[in-house]
Parts: C-alpha cells; structure tokens; sequence
C-alpha cells in the first residue's frame, strides 16, 4: 500500500473568472488568453508567489508522484480565513503538511522535500 500526504499552501490566490468550458475552449483556440491576462493584473508579489508554489508543486509532483496530494487554499475564502485563525499564519502564506503548520512562508525545495521525506518515515514506522 502506498502512503499519502497531504501538502496544503495557504495563501492569497486570485480569483480567474472564466465562461462556460465549451466558451473557454473556444476562446483558447481562438489564440484569446483569458485567464493570463487576468493573471497579469494581479500585484507582482502575489504573482511570484503563485509561480513558486507552481513550481514547488511541479517538483515535489515530479519527485513524489501520487504519492502527494495537493490543496491550494485561498486566504480570501470562509475557509482560508478560519484556517489562518487555527493555525495562526502570521505571514502572507502558510505551508500545511497533513493539517499541521510545517512552514510561515515558502520553504525552499529542499528544505520542503525534507519535510515531506520525514513525514512519509514517521507514517511508516507508525504502521
């Protein structure tokens, strides 16, 4: 049996509004980018830190597989909000691995991979 994790990101993430699917599959092959151009309206910070959790996501999908499951959560949401108050995030994102607060910021890839690799070892010697 293969374990699992949990890897959630709290954090501030914009809102892409979109049309229909058969609308937004239309407009991409019209060469229309919706939902980039949305994206580039945001603040500069909360673009970067979009494209490092996809990136940090990218590599531990590439490292762990499906062993890891993701969870993005927005700050902005009913639950955002009450999970910033349980776990009292402090900074503008939050790093939750199995519902326990592992980080307040963005680890570096190592550094999260660590984590996740120590957790995989307290599940297995917990079996």
């Amino acid at each position: 049996m293969v374990e699992t994790v949990r890897l959630e990101f709290l954090a501030l993430v914009p809102t892409m509004f979109s049309h229909c699917q058969h609308c937004m599959d239309l407009l991409r092959e019209s060469g229309l980018k919706v939902h980039s151009q949305q994206f580039n309206e945001y603040p500069e910070d909360v673009k970067r830190t979009l494209l490092k959790i996809s990136d940090l996501m990218v590599s531990v999908n590439r490292d762990f597989q499906d062993r890891v499951k993701f969870r993005l959560t927005d700050f902005a949401s009913p639950v955002g909000f009450l999970k910033s108050l349980r776990y009292r995030v402090r900074g503008p994102i939050a790093v939750l691995i199995n519902g326990r607060k592992i980080f307040d910021g963005l680890p570096d890839y190592e550094v999260l991979k660590a984590e996740l690799m120590k957790t995989f070892l307290m599940q297995i010697q917990t079996r």
